[in-house]
């Protein structure tokens, strides 16, 4: 008796649990379609469970459409979350199926910030510190010490930052350098782009002559862009300075702020380019005017261990007697992120 039909029927049953098992699809832009598991989309990535592959990771950007059989958590422009199931779409698109409603406007793919099968927290906390050292011995005896950190708490309409710079410096028994300064942020978003903000800053350095500077302020900002590649915003506002001075006559003066942020993973790459600066212009004399800026590019070295090269640039239209206006610092950290 021919066992033929047997096998066809195995063979058909198989198929149908794998079929049952593996029922999310990922079109990719070139056509390829890839079926299993979709675990999650981070940091610009996409990963799914194949039952032949085990985890396989995809560029978002080379997404053409996907569709999963079970609903996910779905962040929209970094601030909306959903738990949907989605649908395939028109190419660079999907629709979300909330529950029994299925939206029948597509969403661009690039709106779609992250995914998991697990709902995100209400509040997401991210931060990182940095570290750098040098010294030399000899002819020549140096010691420099650099360290910042900063700490983002994040969620649907609020966002909460704090952090600080402290850098050291000593050539042999002499002082070379000593600053540090701290600040904290709060942002209220009004809309998904739009955001009201509060902030103050403190800052100190000797060989500026400054005990202590403080600025106060409020102002809007506008969120450009929030992917896990790129984010931008701007803003602009009044603030309050305050300055304390060692030797010359304190200050104080209303003032006009404006400021940028911006981070980008480079070609799709785990390399990223930052810049941020802010400008600081009194309203009651236009001496009254300093900028702060800081450009540099992480790379990751291993596990959450990343190393930073930066340039800072420190400008002031008019500094303390006998000092400059202009205040450069290359630097070299080794630092952590989570």
């Amino acid at each position: 008796m021919s066992r033929k039909p047997n096998s066809i029927l195995i063979l058909g049953v198989a198929g149908m649990f794998t079929a049952a098992a593996v029922a999310d699809e990922v079109i990719l832009k070139n056509g390829d379609r890839i079926t299993g598991e979709v675990i999650k989309l981070e940091a610009g990535r996409l990963t799914i469970k194949t039952p032949y592959a085990d985890d396989v990771s995809i560029r978002w950007e080379d997404v053409d459409t996907l569709s999963t059989d079970e609903p996910v958590s779905v962040r929209v422009d970094s601030q909306s979350r959903v738990q949907a199931r989605i649908r395939a779409a028109e190419p660079g698109t999907a629709r979300l199926e909330v529950g029994d409603w299925l939206d029948s406007q597509p969403i661009a793919l690039s709106k779609i910030g992250a995914m998991s099968r697990q709902p995100e927290p209400p509040v997401r906390v991210t931060g990182r510190i940095n570290v750098g050292a040098s010294a030399a011995s000899g002819n020549t005896n140096t010691e420099r010490v650099h360290a910042n950190t900063e700490i983002v708490a994040r969620s649907v309409k609020n966002r909460f930052t704090i952090g600080g710079i402290v850098n050291r410096a000593k050539d042999g028994d002499i002082e070379t350098e000593s600053n540090s300064r701290g600040y904290m942020k709060y942002d209220h978003f009004i809309s998904r782009k739009w955001y009201a903000y509060s902030n103050a800053d403190f800052e100190r350095d000797k060989f500026k002559d400054i005990r202590m500077r403080t600025t106060v302020g409020v102002g809007s900002g506008y969120q450009f862009l929030e992917t896990p590649r790129t984010t931008l915003s701007v803003e602009a506002g009044a603030t309050y300075v305050n300055t304390d001075f060692e030797l010359q006559e304190d200050e104080s003066y209303p003032a006009a702020r404006w400021a940028s942020n911006f981070d980008h993973f480079l070609f799709g790459s785990p390399a990223q380019l930052f810049h941020r600066h802010e400008v600081i212009f009194g309203l009651e004399d236009s001496d009254q005017l300093f900028v702060r800026t800081q450009t540099g590019v992480r790379f990751p070295v291993v596990a959450r261990l990343n190393a930073t090269a930066q340039y800072n640039v420190d400008w002031e239209d008019s500094p303390a007697p006998g000092r400059t206006s202009t205040d450069r610092m290359w630097m070299l950290t080794l630092g952590y992120s989570w």
